[in-house]
């Protein structure tokens, strides 16, 4: 153990023993102060700031809670360390802060810590998640060390100006800044990470947002970020990874192998791939190699200086040399030196955009400038955003703008009438397009009138009530600036709506807008129609009317007003906005059945690992309505998953069958299966990291999740194993003792013992590595007279052979086998459970035993059994076909002990051979074979010793066997030695070393010497 980790216990267990001593005297009731303008002990209240100044909160007792009220600031000047049973509440904006320590929170009960909102501020080192901790604050601190428990979540910002580290688990949702971030594996983080020295993602971690840092690193193996990537020094990245997003900076280094760069790459150095890594995009580097093999970029290849092409490498577009001409910078070692593989080199491309887009409503105001939205499109067709900075002019009014891949400029005419809008840049040397939302066409006229209305919807979720303000404006008559053209009057107002992007209803789910619970169209489930609808609008004394609208479906939507008024003639007004998904929602079902989401080991069980489920992911709306325009946008918007396992940790997480293709009219359904046992997270987010259509990622990154699971094993597989397991085609005549379907198989003695294994499998025959810990059940062990069969409850775990009952049990007794003597859910591990290997530490063996109606009762047959495990869940090796049930066939037998003759002189051999019953005789068993043997230490018993000639005087000594002695079996036979009696006679021998060889009686004669069987004998004188 560590120092830091030592000095913690300590701390921890110092606490504990301070509390336990309190709760001892039984003296303390829970105190501390609650911050909502009262007084509170030890602290100063300025009631014009609402703030506390504290030397130290007042928690003295081991059970003291701290609330601080929304809009109230506690500012302490020491250090703050909050112990387990100490309490924090917080909301809104409240705000906790040490002006002269650290803060730690770490140590607080889950249950005790309720922070819904406000700011916790150190200027010391902050430190949460010593358990599994959550809340919804924004931190700022001198350092950060988030998360030494298990999955801490803060939903907030993080801004340190120095180290953060983010242990194991952690969820972030919100920006994190500091200098130094580091992280254990996996995190999860949503959100921009800005660091100005480096950033260090661990292995299996996930990230949406864009990161900044000098230097990046992005360790091995499976991780994911969807977000752009700036790093000034160097990045490199481990197998495995997926990045989405452009990454620009010094160096990149990507190792080998299955990353996948979607996106374009920038560096100002080297770049460096290794064997079978890709790049989607283009790529622009002094410098590149390709390493042996099957790398490749998907775009074109800008090269300053040098490209490696390694063996199987391919670059698909062109690669530009540029300080020289054709492939003069190309080393080509790929192999491929004739189309379609071979290097193709060119011009350089266009270092600027094709042409900049200016999108608008198409009217504006001669008293005020109109805002327009520019895009700097890629290409021609605007599929594709040029994502450096333009700076340009427009017109009508000339002013200037700058946007780096979209942003605003601003449109202006002060006389009456029609203008030609236009953009032009040094950088650009196509002509600007238009697109005019009011109408839905390209269109680049804006008509300016001295009156209209003027009106901003905001980008909002959908079906989400927004609000926005309308008023009627016109050009004052002492300056140019716009005043109400109206005040204190009811007006009716005509609305129409129309889609910009996608540019049309979706046919099969058509949906207006509507406007104060009126509907923009033909009817209420209709699209957007021409003519609109009229509503009757409040003005107030400001002018200004506040209509709400909904939108139940997703895109860029244009809203169009017009009214008459008197004197003014006809005001109009247009305005676009973004309606965005309220998130993503999972539907998981098999069947009728629904996924119960379950959290751990003890939630509900879904279905068997490796059965197909059916997975839905639609976007929807506020009230879950799916966005049926979600997909259908001009440059569609589509979504990244991620799979987690939540439990159990450290398990096996193999990733689903299958996965989700893109959206259609706003959902995908996939059918897919999971092989392990457990419960795994699906969380699906927004790819596009600008946020819906570019709507600002703030408010717009389109989330969701869902628990999937718990699922069980499909199914067990039950098997046998014991040295004393016996081989039926050994026996040989006609008297077999394994029937049908057995006849090749094994067999057993009823109550010999024998070990059992069961093993969870999925339903693809894999075995379940996670049923182990918390999700392995007990197990209940039975045996059935037929395969693949589930018999009534009463019939269960009896068999019925000819009306004897058999049943499974233990040799501790006669009792059926139940769960509490089963197999143990300790006793499995990755998946299998074996009883050989828990037979020393006191569990019983198992065996089969005829209990009915004597426990040494004949069965009347020989009858072949099927092993049965079920566990507490329902999981079992019941299946059809039968294929996992192990099957052994049970005899009764018996132990036969020969008669035996010898003379008083010398030790006298007996002989024992085991047999078992056919049903009308007892048959030789050459099958049964112990080497190992069992001592026959008070396992033999001899009587009715009777001298020889049958007088009545005592016979010598009673026979003995020797000390030590072992009985063994091989091929069926075995034999030990008896002492002599010290006079002629005989007595009976019993041999009980077996219990389930009940023995025979056999008669040992001494001072008779008897050399075999005799055929013929006859006597001379």
């Amino acid at each position: 153990m560590n120092s830091t980790k030592l000095t913690r216990t300590l701390t921890l267990c110092c606490k504990m023993v301070l509390a336990l001593f309190w709760l001892a005297a039984g003296e303390v009731l829970a105190q501390g102060g609650n911050f909502n303008g009262g007084a509170v002990s030890g602290c100063t209240y300025t009631a014009s700031s609402q703030s506390y100044s504290c030397a130290a909160l007042p928690l003295a007792n081991y059970n003291d809670s701290i609330a601080i009220a929304s809009g109230y600031t506690v500012v302490v000047s020491s250090t703050i360390d909050f112990g387990y049973n100490h309490a924090l509440q917080m909301s809104g904006t409240a705000k906790l802060q040490s002006s002269g320590g650290n803060l730690d929170i770490g140590d607080i009960n889950p249950s005790n810590l309720q922070i819904s909102g406000g700011s916790l501020v150190a200027s010391g080192n902050f430190k949460i998640g010593a358990q599994a901790q959550t809340i919804t604050a924004n931190v700022t601190a001198g350092s950060l060390s988030i998360g030494s428990g298990s999955t801490t979540k803060i939903t907030g910002s993080l801004t340190t100006t120095g180290t953060a580290t983010l242990a194991s688990h952690v969820t972030i949702v919100g920006p994190i800044t500091a200098t130094t971030i580091t992280t254990g594996s996996p995190v999860n983080l949503t959100g921009n990470i800005t660091a100005s020295n480096s950033f260090q993602l661990s292995s299996g971690s996930y990230v949406v947002g864009n990161i900044s840092a000098p230097q990046v690193t992005i360790d091995p193996a499976s991780s994911t970020v969807t977000g752009n990537i700036v790093a000034s020094t160097k990045i490199e990245v481990g197998s495995g990874s997926k990045l989405t997003g452009d990454i620009t900076g010094g160096d990149m280094k990507i190792n080998p192998s299955s990353v996948v760069v979607t996106g374009n790459v920038t560096m100002s150095g080297k770049l460096e791939m290794g064997s079978g890594d890709t790049i989607t995009g283009n790529v622009a580097a002094n410098e590149v190699k390709m390493n042996d093999s099957s790398g490749y970029i998907g775009g074109n290849a800008r090269i300053t200086n040098k490209i490696e092409i390694g063996y199987a490498g391919r670059v698909g577009k062109t690669i530009t040399c540029v300080n020289g001409s054709g492939c003069s910078c190309v080393v080509n070692n790929s192999g491929y030196n004739s189309a379609p593989n071979a290097p193709v080199c060119g011009a350089a491309a266009a270092s600027g955009p094709d042409h900049i887009l200016i999108t608008h409503g198409g009217t504006g105001l001669t008293c005020q400038p109109q805002s327009v939205t520019l895009t700097a499109c890629a290409d021609s067709a605007c599929s594709s955003t040029y994502s450096g900075s333009v700076t340009g002019t427009l017109q009508p009014g000339g002013a200037s703008f700058t946007i780096n891949g979209t942003g605003s400029g601003t449109v202006a005419q002060s006389t009456a009438g029609s203008a030609t809008l236009s953009a032009t840049s040094s950088s650009v040397t196509n002509s600007s397009t238009c697109q005019r939302t009011s109408d839905s066409s390209s269109s680049c006229s804006m008509s300016f009138a001295t009156a209209g209305l003027d009106f901003a919807v905001p980008d909002h979720l959908s079906e989400t009530a927004t609000g926005f303000t309308l008023r009627a404006l016109k050009q004052g008559t002492a300056s140019t600036a716009c005043v109400a053209a109206l005040a204190n009057t009811t007006q009716t107002v005509t609305f129409n709506c129309g889609y910009v992007n996608p540019s049309t209803a979706n046919p099969s789910y058509p949906s207006p807008l509507r406007l104060n619970g009126t509907a923009l169209g033909s009817s209420a489930n209709a699209a957007c129609s021409a003519g609109g609808a009229s509503v009757s609008l409040a003005f107030d004394a400001n002018g200004q009317a506040t209509p709400t609208l909904l939108y139940d479906d997703v895109g860029q939507v244009s809203l169009n007003a017009s009214m008459t008024l008197a004197g003014a003639g006809t005001l109009t007004g247009s305005d676009s906005f973004i309606v965005a998904p309220a998130k993503f929602l999972f539907t998981i079902k098999k069947g009728s059945l629904t996924n119960p989401a379950a959290a751990d080991a003890s939630g509900a069980v879904f279905i068997g690992a490796g059965q197909t489920f059916t997975a839905t992911l639609a976007a929807v709306n506020a009230i879950n309505g799916t966005t049926y325009n979600f997909g259908r946008e001009s440059s569609p918007e589509g979504f990244s998953i991620r799979q987690s396992l939540v439990a159990p940790a450290g398990g096996v997480n193999p990733g689903v069958s299958a996965s989700f293709d893109a959206m259609t009219n706003g959902s995908t359904t996939k059918d897919m299966y999971f092989n392990e046992v457990g419960i795994f997270n699906f969380t699906a987010n927004l790819l596009n990291t600008s946020g819906y259509l570019g709507a600002g990622a703030a408010n717009f990154s389109t989330t969701g999740s869902i628990n999937v699971g718990r699922f069980i094993p499909d199914h067990f597989n039950t098997a046998l194993s014991s040295t004393l397991l016996m081989n039926c085609i050994s026996v040989t005549g006609v008297s077999k003792p394994c029937p049908a379907p057995n006849a090749s198989g094994t067999f057993l003695y009823a109550r010999q013992p024998f070990d059992s294994s069961v093993t969870a499998y999925n339903a693809n025959n894999g075995i379940t590595a996670n049923y182990t810990g918390a999700f392995a059940k007990a197990i209940t062990l039975s045996a059935w007279n037929a395969a693949g069969t589930n018999l009534p409850a009463d019939q269960n775990p009896p068999v019925t052979p000819s009306g004897n009952n058999i049943v499974w049990k233990t040799t501790a007794g006669a009792a059926p086998l139940a769960a509490a003597n089963g197999i143990a859910a300790a006793d499995f591990s990755a998946g299998v459970a074996n009883s050989a290997t828990r037979s020393s530490d006191g569990h019983p063996e198992y065996d089969f035993a005829n209990i009915y109606p004597a426990a040494n009762s004949l069965i009347a047959a020989p009858v072949s059994l099927y092993l049965r495990a079920l566990d507490t869940d329902g999981a079992s090796s019941l299946r059809t076909p039968q294929a996992g049930e192990a099957i052994v066939s049970m005899v009764s037998g018996r132990l036969l002990v020969d008669n035996a003759y010898g003379a008083l002189t010398s030790g006298m051999p007996v002989r024992v051979r085991a047999q078992f019953w056919n049903g009308s005789a007892y048959i030789a068993n050459p099958a049964y074979n112990n080497s190992a043997g069992v001592a026959l230490t008070g396992k033999v018993s001899f009587s009715n010793c009777t001298p020889k000639g049958g007088s009545s005087g005592a016979c010598g000594s009673t026979p003995a066997i020797l000390s030590g002695a072992v009985l063994s079996f091989s091929g069926g036979q075995g034999s030990f030695n008896v002492t002599p009696l010290t006079a002629a006679g005989s007595a009976d021998v019993a041999v009980n070393p077996l219990v389930y060889l009940p023995s025979t009686t056999g008669r040992a004669t001494f001072g008779v010497y008897r050399a075999g069987p005799v055929v013929y004998l006859r006597e001379v004188f």
